[in-house]
C-alpha cells in the first residue's frame, strides 16, 4: 500500500528521503537545519501550487503553532522594551547585534513547516522512519567509538558539538528502545537492541552528564508507560534496557571509567565550591544561576536583554555575590550573549516571566499533540510514545543546558514532533 502511495505521490518520497536523513546524520551539526529549511521550502512550494489537497487544523495544532509563535513574540517583545538593537554586532560593530531573536526565529520556522506538514496531503512510511532512526543510531555508535578509541577523543562530538552529540544520542537511544518494545518480528527487535546500545555508548563517550542521566530516567519513564499502557510488553522493555545497561561496561573499565562518566570530576567539583573554589564545571553553574535569579528580580516581567545585561554586569555581580568577578569583568561582552545553563533561569534572566510562560506553553502543547493518541493502537499509539518519550527526555538537560534554545536540537525535535504527528495522524485518517 505504502509503495503504491510512494510510486504515486513524489512529495511523500521527497519528504521520507529528507527526514531519513535526518535520522541518518543528527551527528553532523548543521543537518537539522538544513532538513528544517529544505522540508520548509518543499512544502512551501507545493502548498501555494496545490490549494485543493489542504487539510483544517484542530485546536491542538492551532495550540501547538500559537505556541511556537508566541516563543518568539515573547523574544521579540522583550528585545524591544529592553531596546535590545543597542548591541553591536561582533562581526559589524556599526550593525546592531541580532542574537536575542536569532534562536528564537528557529521557532517561527519551526511553526510554520509544522502547518505545511499537517495541513498538505502526503505520507511517512512508519517502517522507512523506524529503521532511519535505528540507522542513526549505529552511526553515532560507530562514530563514537573510532574518535573514542582510534583518535583517543575523552569526549566525543562526531561533526557537531559534545553536548549536541550527547542529546541526539540519547534521542535516538530512546527512541529505539519504544521501537524495539513494539517490533513486529525477532529481526526487528535484533536491529533495534543493536541500536540502543550503541546509541547510548555515543551518549556515554561523549561525556554529557545531564544527558546520561537524562536517557537513563527516561527509560524508566519508558517503562512506567508500557506499564499502564502494555503491560504484556514489560518483558521485552527490560531486556531493551539491557541494551542500554550494556552500552556502560566499555565506561566502567579503570582506564577509561573517569574520562567517559565524569561522575568522580563531579563529586570533586561539589568539594571544592564547599571550599570556595567556583571555578570548576559545576561551580560555575551554580554561580550563573545566581546570577539569573538576580537578573529575573532586576527586570521580571520581560527580563534583560543582552545589551541591558552588558551594561549592568557589575550590578549584577553585586547584587549575585558572584565568584567569577574577574573572568565576567574581563570579557563582560560575551558573558552578555552567553546563557545561564538552565533553561527555565535562562528565559526567566532572559525574557522574564512573559518568556517562562511562553517555554512551559511550548511544552504543554508539544505533549498535547501526542497523549490523545496513547490510547489507540498500532503506529498511532507506537509512535504517540515516541512524541511523548522524547519530551519527557528533554525535560532533563533543561535542569543544567537549554537545548530548547539550541540551533542544533530545536530543529531536530520540532522535525521529530512533525514526523511523529504526521503518521499517528495519517493513521486514524487513513493515508
Amino acid at each position: 500500500m505504502f509503495v503504491k502511495t510512494m510510486r504515486d505521490d513524489k512529495l511523500s518520497l521527497l519528504l521520507t528521503l529528507i527526514f531519513s536523513a535526518l535520522c541518518l546524520l543528527t551527528a553532523y551539526r548543521s543537518m537539522s537545519m538544513i532538513a528544517e529549511v529544505l522540508l520548509f521550502i518543499v512544502l512551501g512550494i507545493v502548498y501555494f501550487k496545490k490549494s485543493s489537497i489542504k487539510e483544517e487544523l484542530n485546536q491542538r495544532e492551532k495550540l501547538f503553532i500559537f505556541a511556537f509563535i508566541g516563543f518568539f513574540v515573547s523574544a521579540l517583545t522583550s528585545w524591544i522594551v529592553g531596546s535590545g538593537w543597542e548591541l553591536r554586532s561582533v562581526r559589524n560593530p556599526s550593525m546592531p547585534s541580532l542574537i536575542d531573536l536569532d534562536l528564537p526565529s528557529k521557532y517561527l520556522l519551526g511553526a510554520l513547516v509544522f502547518l505545511l506538514c499537517v495541513r498538505l496531503k502526503w505520507c511517512l512510511s512508519p517502517k522507512v522512519f523506524g529503521y532511519a532512526i535505528g540507522l542513526g543510531a549505529m552511526v553515532n555508535g560507530c562514530i563514537a567509538i573510532y574518535q573514542h578509541y582510534q583518535l583517543g577523543y575523552s569526549r566525543v562530538y562526531g561533526w557537531s558539538g559534545i553536548a549536541e552529540m550527547a542529546e541526539a544520542s540519547a534521542l535516538l537511544a530512546v527512541l529505539n528502545l519504544v521501537l524495539f518494545v513494539f517490533a513486529s518480528c525477532k529481526k526487528e527487535r535484533i536491529f533495534y537492541f543493536v541500536a540502543i546500545f550503541l546509541a547510548c555508548l555515543a551518549c556515554i563517550f561523549s561525556g554529557t552528564r545531564g544527558s546520561i542521566l537524562g536517557f537513563v530516567v527516561t527509560f524508566l519513564f519508558v517503562g512506567v508507560m508500557i506499564f499502564w499502557k502494555k503491560r504484556e510488553l514489560l518483558p521485552i522493555f527490560f531486556v531493551g534496557v539491557l541494551a542500554g545497561g550494556l552500552a556502560f561496561v566499555p565506561s566502567l573499565t579503570l582506564e577509561q571509567r573517569q574520562d567517559t562518566m565524569r561522575f568522580d570530576s563531579a563529586e570533586n567539583d561539589l568539594k571544592q565550591y564547599m571550599q570556595g573554589n567556583a571555578h570548576t564545571s559545576i561551580g560555575m553553574r551554580f554561580e550563573m544561576w545566581k546570577e539569573a535569579i538576580v537578573m529575573f528580580q532586576m527586570a521580571p516581567f520581560f527580563g534583560l536583554t543582552s545589551a541591558e545585561i552588558e551594561k549592568k554586569m557589575p550590578e549584577i555581580l553585586q547584587r549575585s555575590g558572584s565568584a567569577l568577578v574577574g573572568i565576567k569583568k574581563a570579557n563582560p561582552n560575551n558573558d552578555a550573549r552567553g546563557k545561564k545553563h538552565n533553561q527555565i533561569l535562562n528565559q526567566a534572566a532572559k525574557k522574564g516571566i512573559v518568556g517562562v510562560i511562553a517555554l512551559l506553553l511550548v511544552w504543554f502543547a508539544s505533549f498535547r499533540l501526542f497523549t490523545p493518541f496513547l490510547n489507540t493502537s498500532g503506529n498511532s499509539l507506537i509512535f504517540s510514545f515516541c512524541g511523548v518519550s522524547i519530551l519527557f527526555y528533554l525535560i532533563f538537560p533543561s535542569l543544567v543546558g537549554e537545548p530548547w534554545e539550541s540551533n542544533v536540537t530545536l530543529p531536530l525535535v520540532t522535525l521529530l514532533i512533525c514526523a511523529f504527528y504526521k503518521i499517528q495522524k495519517g493513521q486514524k485518517i487513513g493515508y
